[in-house]
C-alpha cells in the first residue's frame, strides 16, 4: 500500500491532537502533511500538498470548511468530515463526503472512515488504468477523437460513443 497524504482541519486543540495521535495509531502508511485551524490556512496548504485524504471538523476560524471546498475542491480526493452537528450532513454529502462522524469520535471510526477513503482512491486508480487499456485497445481498431467521441464507463465495461 502507497502512503496515503492527509490533511486535517481542526480549530479544537484537543479534537486536533487526537485526531493526529489516531492517524499516528493507524501505521506508517498515513502521513499527515497539513493540520491547519483556519479557513486561509486551509486553502493554501489544499492546493500544496492535495492530500488523498482530507479530514476536517465543518465549523473552523474564519468560516466553515463549505468556504474552503469552494476554492478547493479540485484538489481534494477524498474527504471525511467531523462534526457535533447533524444538521450539516445533506450539504456534507453535496460536497461527495466519503463519511460524516459526529464528535466525539473513536479510532474505529476514524480508522473506518479513512480505510473508505483509501478504497474509494483504489477504485479511482484501478478505473483510470482500465480506460487507459481500454482506449489503448481502440486505438488500435479505429481513430479516436478526444474532442467529440465519449467513453461511457457502466460500472464494469466501457463504451466509446463516436461524434457520428
Amino acid at each position: 500500500m502507497k502512503t496515503i497524504k492527509i490533511s486535517v482541519i481542526e480549530d479544537e486543540p484537543q479534537s486536533l491532537s487526537l485526531i493526529l495521535n489516531y492517524i499516528r495509531e493507524l501505521g506508517k502508511n498515513y502521513h499527515v502533511v497539513s493540520a491547519t485551524d483556519n479557513v486561509t490556512e486551509a486553502i493554501a496548504q489544499i492546493k500544496t500538498h492535495q492530500p488523498d485524504v482530507l479530514i476536517s471538523d465543518i465549523r473552523i476560524k474564519e468560516g466553515d470548511i463549505f468556504d474552503v471546498l469552494e476554492k478547493t475542491e479540485e484538489h481534494i480526493r477524498t474527504l471525511v468530515l467531523i462534526t457535533a452537528y447533524e444538521h450539516y450532513a445533506i450539504k456534507a454529502f453535496k460536497y461527495s463526503a466519503i463519511d460524516y462522524l459526529l464528535k466525539p469520535i473513536n479510532l474505529h471510526e476514524l480508522q473506518l472512515a479513512i480505510e473508505k477513503c483509501v478504497r474509494q482512491l483504489d477504485f479511482i486508480h484501478s478505473s483510470a488504468i482500465s480506460q487507459f487499456k481500454f482506449l489503448k485497445s481502440k486505438r488500435h481498431a479505429e481513430s479516436l477523437n478526444p474532442s467529440s467521441d465519449i467513453l461511457i464507463n457502466s460500472g464494469h465495461s466501457m463504451t466509446l460513443l463516436k461524434q457520428n
